[in-house]
């Protein structure tokens, strides 16, 4: 029996085109597809090389065996890119579906900003809420606000629409205006110090503001305050005069002449160039003389003389002193002390060097009062008070008469001859 030629409609015309049945990803699969009878003579196959862009093409052999027909570069995309028509990485897809919502999900949106939540916000509600605040600049009209009797002189507390919604704890006064602080005359950078001024009623008040002050009061203070400065009383001195700019000293200044130190404890400026003033106080840095100090050695040259000493011992001198200094010559003699306010200065001891005799020069009354004593008795020196002091063991001589008059203990005089 013949055989019948296949209907042409079904007759292979010749090998078909890859599809993706054609196109393997190892050669394990590859040679499972050949082993299985679905491989057929002149088809063409496709080896995808792992980790590189390239497949080798195969064409299958009449005993199944694979016939090479060379190799093909296949460019593959990491990402889907768009219009383009290379194979895409697995991975990238992986990557590019995470990235996505469900198409039937919905995100949480706040209306209005809420304080913690971490879901977005509408745009509207952000518009809204803005409007609702003031700029930083902003500064509330309070006209036609009407005063409360029961808060007099208290800051209102107002609402975004200018409505007083209550008063402070403080009044106006203790509040800064800094408005009103006047920067005119520092530089940028430079700064003020906001005053609190005390009232009447001992409640505080804003007094402006002043620039920083120097610790150490101006090099002026070394003559104003200097020892011969008339003013002392005592440790403390008060000086007038033009302290519109701190010539004089403000308050907390200090100051240093020599060991001296000096503390200004008030002031006042002053409204002209002469009704200023600054009260300091001294605190001595050593109370002893010091010789080759000029106020120093004018207080001694007054001291180291018995020219105005009593029979007590006792001197007031031209040359200011602060009460509490003491002298002593290093070769001995008196200790001197000044004992008040307005020089007075007295003496202890015995003088560096004593004359044994006294004369009219040295002590002309006591030399009066022992020529004109009855000598029934001693002679008590100062009975007459203009009697100078002497010291024990001097004594006089009076050659005129030739008598010899001599200085005993506790101030008596004996008449020798």
């Amino acid at each position: 029996m013949a055989s019948l030629p296949i209907p042409k409609p079904y007759k292979r015309l010749g090998p078909f085109s890859l599809d993706e049945d054609d196109v393997f990803n190892s050669q394990e699969a590859l040679d499972a597809y050949l082993a299985g009878g679905s491989a057929y003579a002149g088809q063409v196959l496709a080896l995808l090389i792992d980790g590189q862009n390239e497949a080798h093409i195969y064409k299958v052999n009449k005993d199944k065996s694979l016939g090479s027909i060379g190799s093909v570069d296949i460019t593959v995309d990491v990402e889907p890119t768009e219009n383009s028509e290379n194979p895409v990485s697995s991975g990238g897809v992986f990557v590019a579906l995470s990235n996505k919502a469900e198409r039937d999900h919905t995100h949480e949106i706040d209306a209005a900003p809420t304080q913690d939540s971490t879901k977005p916000v509408s745009s509207g509600g952000v518009f809204t809420e803005l409007g609702k605040k003031a700029e930083s600049n902003h500064n509330h009209n309070l006209s036609g606000i009407t005063p409360d009797a029961n808060n007099a002189n208290k800051v209102p507390v107002v609402s975004a629409d200018g409505t007083v919604i209550g008063y402070t704890a403080f009044t106006v006064d203790q509040i800064v205006q800094l408005a009103s602080i006047d920067l005119s005359d520092i530089a940028v950078g430079e700064k003020k110090i906001v005053l609190a001024e005390k009232a009447e009623d001992g409640s505080p008040i804003m007094g402006g503001a002043i620039t920083q002050l120097d610790k150490l009061g101006p090099p002026t203070l070394s003559t104003i305050l200097a020892e011969t400065q008339a003013g002392w009383d005592g440790d403390e001195i008060t000086v007038t005069g033009n302290n519109l700019n701190g010539a004089l000293g403000e308050n907390s200044q200090e100051y240093r002449i020599g060991s001296d130190f000096f503390l200004c404890i008030s002031h006042d400026y002053g409204t002209d160039a002469t009704n200023g003033s600054a009260t300091w106080v001294r605190n001595r840095g050593q109370d002893s003389l010091t010789p080759g100090v000029a106020n120093d050695d004018a207080i001694i040259a007054e001291l180291e003389t018995e020219d105005g000493w009593s029979t007590a011992n006792f001197k007031q001198i031209g040359t200011k002193s602060k009460k509490g200094t003491w002298y002593r010559n290093v070769t001995g003699g008196y200790l001197y002390m000044c004992i008040d306010k307005v020089n007075g200065w007295t003496r202890l001891g015995s003088p560096l060097t004593i004359d044994l005799e006294i004369t009219t020069t040295t002590h002309p009354n006591l030399v009066a009062s022992l020529k004109a004593h009855s000598w029934s008795s001693f002679y008590l020196e100062g009975t007459n008070v203009n009697d100078e002091a002497a010291e024990q063991g001097q004594e006089y001589w009076d050659i005129t008469n030739n008598v010899w008059y001599k200085r005993n203990k506790d101030s008596y005089w004996s008449k020798m001859s």
